[in-house]
């Protein structure tokens, strides 16, 4: 693990999403669950929210594989990430996400060609909290969608997950970080795997 994160230039543009939202409400939208996609657009508005030439594109098939998130630099390929997000009270879904993550950048890393098996890959694993039980603004029975989640056990440590992804990647990665407190209220942490880069023939 390098001794500065804020080196890697993923992590620096994830730590930027809230300055690049600004003001923008988004406290309902991630209480929501299942929001990998809208999470994978505050990673590229800050990836784009720059004076240099920057892109990216989302969900879109390279080599027969889909990307979640492919971002780039005058034209080159600079990074791409597999993303998850989970509700941190839901463990069985926390650690079947991260499977389902890890048995994806498998077949993504062994299946990259050209210049994108050239840029660096990732697993960003977003981990959200439920609205609280207090709030007002919810009715009732919306609340009640959350219900089951509340009843369960203390919600997933974020170093659990990082052990978790350390233990099944089999030495597949360079390493396992964790992001704490991206968002508050409601909170939202990241865990980010920066993945090794295969031998290309």
């Amino acid at each position: 693990m390098p001794s500065n994160l804020d080196q890697d230039l993923l992590v620096q543009h994830i730590k930027k999403i809230p300055e690049t939202l600004g003001n923008l409400p988004i406290r309902y939208l991630l209480t929501n669950g299942k929001v990998e996609k809208q999470l994978k657009f505050f990673v590229g508005a800050a990836w784009e929210n720059v004076k240099l030439k920057r892109a990216y594109v989302m969900d879109k098939r390279f080599n027969n594989r889909e990307l979640d998130l492919l971002a780039f630099e005058d034209g080159k390929p600079k990074f791409w990430f597999e993303a998850k997000c989970s509700f941190r009270n839901d463990h069985p879904n926390v650690e079947s996400s991260a499977r389902d993550a890890i048995r994806q950048v498998e077949l993504i890393n062994s299946n990259l060609q050209n210049d994108i098996s050239q840029s660096d890959g990732y697993i960003v694993h977003f981990i959200l909290s439920l609205p609280e039980k207090s709030d007002k603004l919810l009715s009732d029975d919306a609340q009640k969608k959350y219900a089951k989640l509340r009843n369960k056990k203390l919600g997933y440590q974020l170093g659990d997950l990082v052990k978790f992804y350390t233990k099944n990647l089999n030495g597949q990665h360079e390493y396992c970080c964790q992001v704490p407190l991206l968002f508050s209220a409601p909170d939202t942490d990241v865990v980010i795997v920066k993945l090794k880069k295969l031998p290309r023939p």
